[in-house]
């Protein structure tokens, strides 16, 4: 469920931690409606940092926020909101050319 997890989380705009325990493969099919399931692609892409166009901003916009919360209770998966600790990279600062040590 991790990789589901991970998956995921581009779609809701914050970081999902599996907390299922379980372990083993899973095919799961997420009942979304074709426009849900493009304004979600739309908003992952933008998230990334990709260059978007103002439409597929708009597109993004308006897709429910509650469709994958509410498909993935469809297939018996409930995704909450709780406060945990996450693993996380901080840049503090980058250098254009290298400096010797």
């Amino acid at each position: 469920m991790k990789t589901l997890a991970d998956l995921l989380a581009p779609f809701v705009d914050r970081p999902i931690v599996d907390v299922t325990a379980l372990e083993g493969r899973y095919d799961v099919s997420l009942p979304l409606t074709p426009e849900d399931f493009q304004a979600l692609m739309s908003r992952s892409v933008a998230a990334a940092g990709y260059p978007t166009s103002p439409e597929a901003l708009r597109l993004g916009d308006t897709a429910a926020a509650v469709a994958v919360p509410d498909a993935l209770e469809r297939v018996g998966l409930k995704l909450r909101a709780s406060r945990a600790p996450i693993e996380m990279l901080v840049i503090d600062s980058i250098d254009r050319t290298p400096t010797e040590n």
